[in-house]
């Protein structure tokens, strides 16, 4: 599996509040990744599913070594990053977490309706992008009672580059635009703290939705 430098080591750039963005690996990295998680056993390597309610295409990471490597991602390479930029948190260890692939091309994902994570934080990284169109908008931070108030002004719009890593708290809401053509694939983290619910009503999320201030 991919050997990866303490995520410290790397410049985090803030695209917004709670957003953060990085180089994160390699295009020969991610060619490795995507095949391996294409190629978990039991899978067919062109076969896309549903990885949840909100993605039809794509394909959830069951495979135990990928699986125990992006329990090391989260617990250890990102470890001191997460606790830089997201202060405050109810613990840091993440003992859970769902992990997928989502597609995006004419045959598979068009867009993404606006929504928040099922996560505590969220690390979406680019495998693959030959899309126009696709982009992902950050909305703003917002606790369980605010998700439906307006958008931050100005919303932040990203448009990956393979390699390209994001991280940012799992009630950031967000969207992604209609594609145009071509095709961009990545893997989506959602990583979940021990012991603490991720319904986006608990006190360290209303601290950080700018509507409960």
């Amino acid at each position: 599996m991919i050997n990866l430098s303490n995520g410290s080591d790397r410049c985090w750039a803030t695209l917004t509040n709670d957003v953060f963005m990085s180089p994160f690996l390699s295009e020969e990295q991610c060619g490795s990744l995507l095949y391996a998680i294409k190629n978990q056993p039991g899978n067919s390597g062109n076969t896309l599913d549903n990885p949840n309610n909100m993605h039809e295409y794509g394909a959830i990471l069951h495979d135990p070594d990928l699986r125990a490597w992006i329990d090391e991602l989260a617990n250890t390479t990102l470890r001191e990053t997460i606790q830089e930029k997201f202060p405050g948190m109810p613990g840091h260890y993440f003992s859970s977490h769902h992990s997928f692939i989502t597609s995006y091309s004419k045959d598979a994902n068009q867009d993404l309706s606006l929504h928040v994570d099922a996560s505590h934080i969220t690390l979406n990284i680019c495998l693959e992008n030959q899309a126009q169109g696709a982009d992902l908008i950050f909305t703003g931070t917002r606790c369980r009672h605010h998700v439906d108030t307006l958008p931050d002004d100005p919303m932040t719009r990203l448009t990956f580059r393979a390699g390209d890593a994001v991280l940012h708290v799992g009630n950031q809401r967000h969207f992604v635009t209609d594609l145009e053509s071509g095709s961009r694939t990545n893997l989506v983290i959602w990583m979940r703290l021990e012991g603490a619910a991720y319904d986006h009503a608990n006190p360290w999320v209303v601290k950080r939705c700018p509507i409960c201030q």
